[in-house]
């Protein structure tokens, strides 16, 4: 995959997803916190820190179980113990720079704009209305408590919603950093601009459905506008 050159032909994409946890907003030294915080409750050992930053971005579930170790039947208790060390605190996550402006001028230029997240919808609409960015969404979609809630159902449901309000999919794109991004863009059949500012590594974007990966916020501009 390769980064933004002027000298490009640049595709028009619209709507417009963004995941939030490493593409909206810097949530990770948060995220990452919490998480051993988590382990140190529940009497297991810390996570190492190669593997740590392998924890921001997917569903929570699968962090605890196929990341940490958690086994499948306390993995409730777990999701539950890391809530309560993160819902007091996430309001705190700090937003990467030029990413509003980037949604004010899609916003402006009349491209819609959806959110695909794995972060519980009540929490994304509260943090984005927190951060003054939830009047550039047309939906805002998330995760809801249901285990079977992946990344690919809640890119469908953000779809579906914005079709519901008079929106053409017509070339739709999901802006986002980790490969569960990309996995639940591939199944909806849309294409993925990796957010390289996140908490990614290259081998992730390997995907026909990623078309370009971004460094840096100005560079996915160039793509988007």
């Amino acid at each position: 995959k390769i980064a933004y050159s002027s000298c490009m032909t640049k595709p028009t994409f619209t709507p417009v997803l963004f995941d939030v946890d490493g593409t909206i907003v810097a949530s990770g030294e948060l995220v990452m916190e919490c998480f051993q915080l988590t382990m140190e409750k529940l009497g297991m050992p810390p996570l190492p820190a190669e593997s740590l930053r392998k924890v921001v971005g997917p569903p929570l579930a699968v962090s605890m179980n196929l990341l940490a170790g958690v086994p499948e039947e306390g993995v409730e208790e777990a999701v539950a113990i890391y809530r309560s060390f993160y819902l007091p605190r996430f309001l705190e996550t700090p937003v990467y720079g030029g990413i509003e402006q980037l949604l004010a001028d899609l916003h402006a230029a009349g491209i819609p704009l959806a959110t695909a997240t794995t972060k519980l919808e009540k929490m994304a609409k509260e943090q984005l209305e927190h951060l003054g960015l939830a009047k550039y969404f047309t939906v805002i979609a998330g995760a809801t408590p249901d285990p079977l809630c992946t990344k690919a159902t809640v890119v469908a449901d953000a779809l579906e919603r914005l079709r519901s309000v008079g929106v053409e999919t017509v070339n739709p794109v999901l802006v986002g950093d980790r490969s569960f991004d990309v996995e639940g863009a591939e199944i909806n059949g849309i294409k993925v601009i990796a957010a390289g500012w996140g908490y990614g590594v290259p081998e992730e974007f390997d995907s026909e459905v990623v078309v370009a990966v971004a460094p840096d916020v100005d560079a996915a501009r160039k793509y988007l506008i």
